[in-house]
């Protein structure tokens, strides 16, 4: 049977400062599911993204989260490669004289007409009873941003939405109207700092929205309202944006709620598109997680660890290697660990009771070429508890310091797997790694098995 629901193995905060950092350097892949560090060490605080490519450079703008979901501000970061990140700061920030209390769903659009930069964003008061847009514009990316427009686009209400630019620079809003039961697309001003008309309406409660154009065919990918909780997402499809928009597919196996995460923008580059996602935690949205994966025939190509090529579009992983838990070996005086029958599972097995003593280690754990290196291994688990019931637990390398592992909500043991990142350090040739519930007691997930990437080149 599963192990037993425990508060004591709840995500709370993971006790961070007794675990041992590891050293900071650039990343070499997109790691996802993680929360990600900048440049300087500190994680990325952009949720809810937007992303603007200009030539060779990207800029990231999202919300800045803390514990609670108050408005602080939208951040800005700086990439060359999608990867590595450099923090820009808040180019918009909470104060007292904005024209509203709440600011949502950041995206920056470009007018190449008047040069400027435009921010669009769903715009609210403290208790969310306005529902209107907001419209930022700035002559720099980084700003300074005049946001004193704030108005209810074409006299409709206004929460969840996103922008899309079409090939003949027509510029696009999409947003949630009319109590969110249905999804309006209007056509923008040409300077994009405003709306001409509705254009098409989708029936539904939808929210999550991104747009990209492939082949002539419109695509859409919408999430259901579910709150923070994720759910599966699906791609619509329309020969414009006037539509009519037909509900065409989930972009993930269903049963894993479009791999724990929702969509917030989509990114064309090449022949390839990229997901760009959240995975929300309410119970703390500044540790909510990314998760970004390239499409294949429209559907999500899912990649724990992946890196893209910016002229094409093509993308690669690094070599693996998995190890099942299976083969390893239980310790603790007073461990329940067993292990159970798992159809999803490489072995048929899954650890089952890990933590509260128990653990279980693995021997001749080596990065795929036996090279030493502080490398991604990505957790395979199922945690049956409902969301937003995180689970957490611990990896440890040898006698070195347990590294905290956090197990969000997912996985079935006759379906698919959920997995979830870990960076360590490898010594050359083998090592004994083992797996542990959180430091302050309770289970972990059940764990199937891990992988070790070659992440470090």
């Amino acid at each position: 049977m599963l192990s037993p629901f425990s508060k004591l193995g709840l995500f709370v905060g993971l006790a961070l400062s007794s675990l041992l950092p590891l050293a900071l350097g650039a990343e070499n892949y997109i790691v996802s599911g993680d929360r990600w560090k900048d440049s300087d060490g500190n994680f990325i605080n952009a949720h809810a993204a937007g992303i603007l490519r200009e030539g060779n450079q990207f800029y990231w703008v999202g919300e800045y989260k803390e514990k609670s979901n108050g408005f602080r501000g939208f951040s800005l970061y700086t990439s060359t490669d999608l990867i590595n990140w450099q923090n820009k700061g808040l180019v918009v920030q909470a104060t007292s004289g904005l024209p509203f209390q709440v600011g949502e769903r950041p995206k920056i659009i470009k007018n190449a007409s008047t040069g400027k930069y435009v921010l669009w964003f769903h715009a609210d008061s403290s208790n969310y009873s306005k529902a209107q847009v907001g419209v930022c514009t700035a002559s720099a990316v980084a700003g300074p941003y005049d946001c004193s427009s704030v108005f209810s686009p074409l006299g409709l209400e206004s929460r969840d939405m996103n922008v899309y630019v079409d090939d003949d620079k027509t510029g696009y809003l999409i947003f949630a109207t009319n109590d969110n039961q249905e999804t309006a697309v209007a056509t923008m001003t040409p300077d994009y700092t405003g709306l001409v008309k509705r254009v098409a309406t989708i029936p539904g409660r939808l929210e999550g929205f991104g747009v990209f154009k492939r082949g002539g065919q419109y695509n859409m990918i919408l999430s259901g309202q579910s709150g923070w909780r994720p759910n599966p997402n699906y791609r619509y499809t329309a020969s414009s944006m006037s539509g009519p928009w037909t509900k065409a597919n989930a972009i993930a196996p269903e049963d894993l709620n479009t791999y724990n995460s929702q969509n917030t923008f989509e990114l064309s580059i090449g022949s390839t598109e990229v997901y760009i996602g959240d995975r929300w935690w309410e119970t703390d949205l500044s540790q909510s997680r990314y998760v970004w994966q390239p499409f294949k025939d429209n559907v999500l190509d899912y990649r724990p660890l992946w890196r893209i090529n910016l002229q094409d579009g093509s993308y690669t992983s690094p070599a693996s290697t998995t190890y099942s838990l299976s083969a390893g070996k239980v310790s603790g005086s007073n461990a329940k660990t067993v292990f159970a029958a798992c159809s999803a599972c490489p072995s048929g097995k899954i650890g089952t009771y890990i933590g509260a003593g128990g653990s279980v280690t693995l021997s001749g754990v080596q990065t795929p070429d036996g090279s030493a290196g502080a490398v991604w291994v990505s957790v395979y688990y199922v945690n049956s508890d409902s969301y937003p019931n995180w689970r957490s637990g611990t990896i440890q390398v040898g006698s070195s310091a347990p590294v905290a592992v956090t197990f969000p909500t997912g996985g079935s043991l006759s379906g698919h797997l959920q997995d979830t990142p870990v960076k360590v350090n490898l010594a050359a040739g083998k090592n004994t790694v083992t797996l542990a519930g959180p430091s302050g007691g309770g289970y972990a997930a059940d764990i199937s098995h891990i992988v070790v990437w070659q992440s470090n080149k």
